[in-house]
């Protein structure tokens, strides 16, 4: 009887606590998410296929820096992007068939977001000497929720120049993306497809936690 006592009295095995079950659970859902984030910004482990159509921009640029100046000559910078994923469209001078073209490739990309297109919101830059101006009009009337702004042409290409070419991008009209926080990361030449931005915008979109 003293046996059996003694053996009752032995401390038993701890049951797992309901602390770590919780921080195993939350772990499973957001550690895959911030993996990802990392894997896709910075091309590690990312299996062939699956990598971005943009040319990233590491690190990136700043969007307070580009000089935006809004349609009332007024500042524009992170502040006012309204915490949204921002494509912004260069254009050196007059609005040509590129420029239009990048326009219309930006907003038919936009509308493809479908519930998630509130998320992102459309800049056209211009750094003519008009300044928006002269585009105002006729850009307004065929994009009605397109933001206009203007800049500089020389202090915004030597930032630009920085990470790319900035006489190509202006001429050529490249659509720059922007996160919520003001970062430039990504740009997209006039070969890319709506359909390659659209891919990247989605994956962006799935595992940003801001926006």
């Amino acid at each position: 009887m003293t046996t059996n006592k003694q053996e009752n009295l032995l401390p038993t095995a701890p049951k797992p606590k309901g602390r770590l079950t919780l921080i195993f659970i939350f772990a499973i859902a957001f550690v895959p998410m911030v993996l990802a984030t990392y894997m896709y910004f910075n091309k590690v482990m990312v299996p062939s296929g699956r990598t971005n159509k943009g040319v990233l921009i590491l690190p990136p640029l700043a969007l307070d820096e580009l000089g935006l100046t809004g349609e009332e000559n007024q500042p524009i910078g992170v502040a006012d992007m309204q915490d949204k994923w921002v494509m912004i469209v260069v254009a050196d001078s007059v609005c040509g068939q590129t420029c239009k073209e990048a326009l219309y490739k930006a907003r038919q990309v936009n509308i493809a977001l479908h519930k998630e297109s509130e998320r992102v919101i459309r800049y056209y830059v211009d750094v003519s000497i008009d300044g928006t101006g002269a585009l105002s009009h006729s850009l307004k009337s065929e994009y009605p929720l397109l933001h206009l702004a203007s800049a500089d042409r020389l202090p915004l290409k030597r930032y630009l120049d920085q990470k790319l070419d900035a006489n190509k991008a202006l001429s050529e009209s490249y659509i720059l993306l922007a996160d919520p926080i003001g970062n430039v990361m990504m740009y997209y030449l006039p070969e890319n497809s709506g359909k390659d931005i659209l891919e990247d915008l989605k994956r962006l979109l799935k595992v940003s936690q801001i926006g």
